[in-house]
Order: C-alpha cells, then sequence, then structure tokens
C-alpha cells in the first residue's frame, strides 16, 4: 500500500518560482525496477516511499525533489528513473528571471560569510604560530651569499 504525504512545505518555491508551477521530479519505470531502495537511499529530499506491496518504489512527494537534481537517476543501475527533459527546465529559468534572483541570492550568502568570523583556529596551529613568534636566544645573524 502506497501513502502519498503532502511535499514540505520549506520546498514549496524554487528562487521564488512556485514548486507546483516547475515539472521537474523523477518518475519510475516499474517495469525496470528491481527494488534496490538506491533512491530512497540516496534521496536527501524524501522524495520517494517504499511500495510493500510491489516491492518498489515510488514517487510520493514529487516537489520535495530539488530542481534540476538527477542523482537518483544517475544511481540506478538499471535506468528506471527519468527526468523531464531539462530543456524544459531551462525555459522556466528564462521564463521567470531565474538567474537574476540566484545572482541576488549568491550576493547575500557571500555577504553572510564574508561577516562570519573566521573559523577557530586548531591548537596545534596556534602552538606553532608562538613557537615561530617567539623571541629567538642568541644573536640574529643575516646571512649573505
Amino acid at each position: 500500500m502506497v501513502v502519498i504525504v503532502a511535499d514540505d512545505k520549506k520546498f514549496s518555491e524554487w528562487h521564488g518560482v512556485p514548486r507546483d508551477k516547475i515539472k521537474w521530479n523523477p518518475t519510475v519505470d516499474k517495469n525496470k525496477c528491481i527494488g534496490c531502495g538506491m533512491c530512497i537511499t540516496g534521496c536527501g529530499r524524501n522524495v520517494y516511499d517504499w511500495d510493500s506491496k510491489e516491492n518498489k518504489s515510488v514517487v510520493a512527494r514529487p516537489n520535495n525533489c530539488l530542481v534540476g537534481c538527477v542523482t537518483c537517476s544517475n544511481t540506478c543501475l538499471f535506468g528506471a528513473i527519468s527526468f523531464p527533459d531539462k530543456e524544459e527546465l531551462r525555459k522556466i529559468i528564462i521564463e521567470n528571471g531565474v538567474i537574476a534572483r540566484a545572482k541576488k541570492e549568491l550576493g547575500k550568502k557571500l555577504e553572510e560569510t564574508a561577516e562570519k568570523p573566521p573559523a577557530p583556529t586548531s591548537m596545534a596551529v596556534k602552538d606553532k604560530e608562538s613557537e615561530l613568534n617567539a623571541p629567538q636566544s642568541g644573536p640574529i645573524t643575516k646571512k649573505t651569499e
């Protein structure tokens, strides 16, 4: 028995485009699927469920799929998973001004990264820095050639 669960709200938009307006999700060919579970275990977005009657994966939350991702298709050794034509996705990107939004999002991420304090230095590096900055004993001589 398969129970279709609502898509996660956090995935309701992709770069400002309502996710339900983007037809990007996997399709499982039941004739090719052997029920290995690679798609379920490899998907970080909880797109799939297990059909215990058929002993195969099913797409339960299609809009959870990250737009443009094809990882499950790439890891399916039996070619059971397919996606829509990427040209359709490219049309959506152009028609909805996604590139401009992505650039703005990138700018924000870079600003956030720049404002963060540097990562703490490991003790080994701090010890080495202290050793290098410690006053030297004895005379300092300049090497000449």
